[in-house]
């Protein structure tokens, strides 16, 4: 005669086999949800700049805007090589990005940002990425090399 309070597979009694499935189950939902937490506490994208670059540039700058970190980066190197006090175009730009006074003034007011200032490496990045996340890119000649 058959055992009803056992199962054909292991002949162990239901309450157990049923016990271990469960936990085997909570296992792997905990397993799932733990690699989903953690995984997302790591950055995607680490920062990486060069070894001469000057410790007081802001790398939240360039965290604001997720994918803009390493196309920023390589605008910075193509327009002042990291070098926070550039002068370029005949003593027109100045700083990390090459900013024309005039140009910085016209989106610092656009935007409506009056704390930023000019000579500032981290007001520069700041203002650069509001304006490349509005498409306005077309103000840095290095941008075709950025971009690639």
């Amino acid at each position: 005669m058959k055992n009803m309070y056992r199962t054909e597979l292991n002949n162990e009694p239901p309450d157990k086999w049923f016990i271990r499935l469960v936990a085997v189950f909570v296992l792997i939902i905990l397993l799932v949800i733990g690699y989903r937490v953690f995984a997302q506490k790591t950055p995607q994208n680490p920062i990486v700049r060069p070894h001469n670059a000057t410790p007081m540039i802001s790398q939240t700058a360039f965290l604001s805007i997720e994918g803009f970190d390493s196309i920023m980066a390589r605008l910075i190197e193509c327009e002042s090589n990291w070098n926070e006090t550039a002068v370029g175009d005949h003593g027109k730009a100045y700083g990390l990005l090459q900013f024309w006074e005039t140009t910085f003034e016209l989106y610092k007011n656009k935007y409506d940002l009056p704390e930023l200032q000019y000579k500032d490496p981290d007001d520069q990045i700041t203002l650069a990425s509001i304006m490349i996340r509005d498409g306005h890119e077309h103000n840095w000649t290095c941008w075709k090399y950025a971009k690639r």
